[in-house]
């Protein structure tokens, strides 16, 4: 056999091989793409008002009008976030801004540096900047309930940011694990 066709041989073998591993793999990759992208969910059986009230401490949220919840944790080693909004009546939405205005470690709005970044910039929702409202940060690494803190540059991001916007009367939730 003269030189060419051993080439030609080496060459087609090695398509082959290529062709093989890629249609054993491929249909894995896609399937891995597609269930890890269903791991964000939105559950409108989760009770918002109790999940918010576990995350946070802050139990005494009222019946609000609308509910969004959504959750994207269960990847590496607990990496995720968790977003929820919250819609209110304006008798709910006063009575809800008074229990804030009167709540420690809320703080009246805007909110300012990395957790205005971070809240802002989520992914989830869409939230115009609040000026008239409250808002509560808790850094789960520094254990801190200061927005100072989160302004330090840490490597990894493990906090939640809630806000209350009471002119649109609704209540924003965001937390994110990295």
């Amino acid at each position: 056999m003269n030189e060419t066709a051993k080439n030609i041989i080496k060459y087609v073998s090695l398509a082959l091989a290529i062709m093989l591993c890629v249609s054993i793999v491929m249909p894995f990759s896609c399937y891995f793409a597609l269930f890890t992208c269903s791991m964000a969910f939105d559950d409108s059986s989760v009770d918002c008002r109790k999940e918010f009230g576990a995350l946070t401490g802050f139990t005494e949220v009222p019946p609000c009008e609308t509910a969004i919840y959504q959750d994207t944790h269960g990847g590496f080693h607990g990496d995720g976030s968790t977003a929820m909004v919250m819609t209110f009546d304006e008798e709910n939405g006063a009575l809800l801004s008074s229990l804030l205005a009167e709540t420690e470690n809320w703080r009246p709005a805007p909110m300012f540096g990395r957790a205005s970044d971070i809240f802002y910039s989520n992914g989830f929702f869409s939230a115009a900047e609040i000026t008239d409202g409250y808002y509560a940060c808790y850094d789960k690494q520094q254990e801190s309930f200061d927005p100072e803190v989160f302004d330090t540059k840490e490597y990894s991001t493990n906090c939640w940011i809630a806000a209350y916007d009471c002119d649109d009367q609704t209540l924003y939730f965001y937390e994110h694990d990295t």
